[in-house]
């Protein structure tokens, strides 16, 4: 009996252990891309920071400090566009979802008393009795 209860603790253990590695991995990629994007926006911006310091320590003259600038702002140009406009096919599964359940929505209908949904064929509410619209009598 006792080793029936130890087996069970460590099936318990394993499952709650492994779940999170077998997840699927497309929200994980998701979130980390997002997170991706963000710390290369902040690092881009910080080094921008740390040449405009450098250059006010007098650690750069005015042509590498521009030089370097260019290189930054030529690397830093997508970044912040990616992060405010992701792509469109994540909206686009959104729409097409909403979509569904507007036609689901539409095809069925309500009752108006209890709100539940009904048949098109049925006259009367399966639930509170109350006589539908359009219902055939």
């Amino acid at each position: 009996m006792i080793w029936l209860l130890a087996s069970l603790i460590v099936v318990a253990v394993v499952a709650c252990v492994t779940y999170p590695l077998l997840r699927p991995p497309r929200i994980r990629e998701e979130e980390e891309g997002e997170e991706e994007l963000l710390s290369r926006k902040e690092a881009i911006l910080s080094a921008k920071e740390d040449l405009q310091f450098d250059y006010e320590l007098g650690n750069l003259s005015a042509e590498e400090r521009r030089e370097l600038e260019q290189k930054y702002e030529a690397r830093a140009l997508p970044v912040p566009q990616q992060v405010d406009h992701p792509s469109p096919s994540g909206n686009q599964d959104v729409e097409r979802e909403i979509a569904a359940l507007r036609r689901v929505v539409k095809e069925k209908r309500f009752c108006s008393r209890c709100g539940v949904p009904t048949n098109p064929a049925d006259s009367f509410c399966s639930r509170c009795g109350a006589r539908l619209k359009g219902g055939k009598i």
